[in-house]
């Protein structure tokens, strides 16, 4: 199943390899990596699935397996989105009872279906992720905007506070997101720095705070380089889940 996959790392699309999802759950002190699934892509071009010549496809390993061993499972997966991967992981995980206070993601994942999966069914659970400064719109004060024209806004009212403390630039304001009441939090490092944003479902969470516990993500992409799988691909991704 060998394919050419896009790098986050070298920020390239054609290395070789395969992409993987990681679930971390951290207390902040310690970490324990606990599912994980092999994804590919199947590539834009029919005429060349996973970005391959029909040479290469020939060429790659190959070995009939029985239809209940575990490759075969992780073969079913190969070619599953990453959101649906993330959800039977955590599926999995609350079936072993490893529960979370924050699922802690990229801005990958910062989408409404997430936001709604999360919030499901009275769950205590919450979601912490990055939010790109793009297109996509949150409802605030009444208003459809931007996370780009949240900014320019608050920036116009002069909203935006300064933390001696952790040298950055910041501020906060309630939004509507997927039918969820969110906060939404935003930092820049430097008058001329480029903003960046978390979304959070715990209204309750304060700045400093939501700055905290999203610092925790950095471990799951230490985990990953670690991990006997790295060699595979250079092109992981990861959520988190923190108690």
């Amino acid at each position: 199943m060998l394919g050419r996959v896009f790098s986050h790392v070298e920020n390239r699309g054609s290395i070789l390899g395969h992409k993987g999802l990681f679930l971390c759950r951290t207390d902040g002190r310690t970490q324990m990596l606990i599912d994980f699934t092999l994804l590919g892509e199947e590539g834009r071009v029919s005429s060349r699935p996973q970005g391959l010549s029909k040479k290469d496809i020939d060429a790659r390993f190959n070995k009939v397996r029985d239809a209940e061993s575990k490759v075969e499972k992780r073969k079913e997966e190969y070619f599953q989105d990453k959101i649906s991967s993330m959800k039977k992981m955590l599926n999995n995980a609350s079936i072993e009872h490893l529960g979370f206070d924050y699922l802690l993601v990229d801005s990958w994942f910062t989408c409404k279906e997430v936001v709604k999966y999360i919030r499901c069914n009275g769950s205590k659970s919450h979601l912490l992720g990055m939010i790109k400064m793009s297109k996509t719109k949150y409802i605030v004060a009444g208003e459809d905007m931007t996370a780009r024209a949240i900014a320019s806004a608050m920036v116009r009212k002069k909203a935006v506070k300064y933390s001696r403390a952790h040298r950055f630039y910041y501020f906060e304001t309630d939004a509507v997101f997927a039918g969820k009441a969110v906060k939404l939090f935003f930092y820049r490092f430097g008058r001329k720095g480029e903003w960046k944003a978390l979304l959070s479902t715990d209204t309750s969470l304060t700045p400093y705070k939501a700055y905290q516990i999203y610092s925790m993500r950095w471990s799951i992409e230490v985990s990953t380089n670690a991990n006997p799988f790295s060699n595979l691909a250079n092109a992981s991704a990861g959520t988190s889940a923190r108690r």
